[in-house]
């Protein structure tokens, strides 16, 4: 029982910080309009979604900071302080007064505040991954990687139905939209509570009773796990880019680019982020069968055959049915990158660098190719039409299998030189006799 309490308490604590971070993408055109000086619509969109980016581009120095507390005071203080802070960062923007009130000083205000919840998520995402695995002892790595996935999609789309709850029962205008980042406030509190009763993780106790805690555990991963670290960036570039496809773009997607209302935008958002939800787990059990890596290669390569196909059936869609349609196959691809993701981060780093390899790598991943989703899918779709964002995620995934092969081979030569060493030796040895 305590167990499932220390695992419940994570996943929340999860759910709590990705719908605080969410929440920002949701009113990311209230947001452009309210903070930001411009008289073109499309270039406080932009804007908005460039703070969105420095989020994300904060998240591997937020990796770095709380993977060194995570494997060297442990996992349960890492997720502790960064809830707090995305609690505290959260209620700042709920509060913060617009451009029209206080000039210059708002964007300043909220580009400090987005780069603090930056460095907080960027401990929490991969902190509770390692966290909840760890406890799992190495069972069914996949199915329980997929459910802390699935919380963090929880969490946005948590965000995405509070959104069309103000919508609906106060309607959107400059000043409601403050309520759904002073409820991620509430909430934040709640998950601070849950998680202080939280225990260690056998892995960190081990490593504490073993005295096997690195002095520098980032020094150590940069010098000694440099192709581990590739492996992770890939693997969340491939993951992250098609995840916020629809969790920070596909509602503006809808709005801005083929011409839906704001409502409806976020009905297909959420409908399509609720089938990445409920077939995470799905995949996650297939992949524990099949092998994590098998399941991603081929799910890499299904993206990169069907992204133009699908982006086609959405722009030129003359109903609901086809759109609807067509959303729930990228909900799915979403979902068999995303469900295996995790395990295949953690397998190449030991438990007393796992923490600080796996927040890196996957927060400069995340960085480069998530939280810029939005941004260059916009950029791309001014310039070369609405099927774009299509080509964006079958590059991703093109680099995933380029790398995923590239590290099979470089693998295979080591083993082979290994091998012929091995066997050279035990020649001299008996010619020596």
């Amino acid at each position: 029982m305590a167990k499932k309490r220390t695992i419940g308490s994570a996943i929340l604590g999860n759910v709590v910080e990705y719908y605080d971070f969410g929440m920002y993408a949701v009113f990311a055109s209230t947001i452009g309009k309210l903070f930001f000086p411009a008289h073109d619509a499309f270039i406080q969109l932009m804007l908005a979604f460039s703070v969105f980016a420095f989020g994300f581009l904060m998240r591997p120095l937020g990796g770095i900071i709380f993977g060194y507390i995570g494997d060297k005071l442990g996992r349960r203080i890492s997720l502790n302080i960064s809830i707090v802070g995305m609690a505290g960062s959260t209620l700042v923007i709920g509060i913060l007064p617009s451009y029209a009130s206080i000039g210059m000083l708002a964007p300043i205000i909220l580009i400090l505040v987005r780069l603090i919840q930056g460095l907080c998520v960027g401990g929490e995402g991969t902190g509770s991954a390692v966290f909840i695995l760890e406890h799992m002892a190495n069972k069914r790595l996949s199915l329980a990687g997929s459910i802390v996935m699935a919380s963090n999609i929880f969490g946005t789309l948590l965000a995405n139905a509070v959104g069309i709850g103000i919508s609906k029962l106060v309607g959107l205008d400059d000043f409601t939209w403050r309520f759904g980042f002073i409820l991620g406030a509430v909430l934040g509190v709640v998950g601070v509570y849950f998680r202080s009763s939280n225990e260690e993780t056998p892995a960190f106790k081990e490593i504490k009773e073993s005295k096997l805690i690195s002095s520098n555990p980032f020094s150590e991963v940069i010098n000694n796990k440099k192709y581990a670290i590739a492996s992770v960036i890939a693997v969340a570039a491939a993951a992250s880019s098609i995840a916020y496809l629809i969790r920070g773009y596909f509602g503006t997607f809808f709005a801005y680019s083929l011409g839906y209302s704001s409502e409806i935008s976020l009905y297909y958002t959420s409908f399509t982020l609720l089938v990445l939800v409920l077939f995470l787990p799905i995949f996650g059990i297939v992949a524990d069968k099949v092998g994590y890596g098998n399941f991603l290669f081929i799910g890499a390569l299904i993206v990169i055959v069907s992204a133009v196909p699908l982006f086609y059936a959405i722009t030129a869609a003359t109903s609901s049915v086809t759109v609807y349609s067509a959303v729930i196959w990228v909900g799915l691809l979403a979902a068999a990158m995303c469900a295996p993701a995790y395990p295949y981060a953690m397998k190449s780093f030991p438990p007393e660098l796992r923490y600080s390899g796996v927040a890196l790598g996957w927060n400069v991943g995340n960085a480069l190719f998530g939280g810029t989703t939005p941004f260059i899918c916009t950029f791309l779709v001014s310039k070369f039409g609405v099927i774009a964002p299509a080509y964006y995620i079958m590059g991703t995934s093109s680099l995933f299998i380029a790398f995923n092969m590239f590290v099979s081979l470089k693998i295979w030569r080591i083993r082979k030189k290994n091998t012929k060493h091995k066997q050279g030796r035990m020649v001299n040895k008996i010619k020596a006799r």
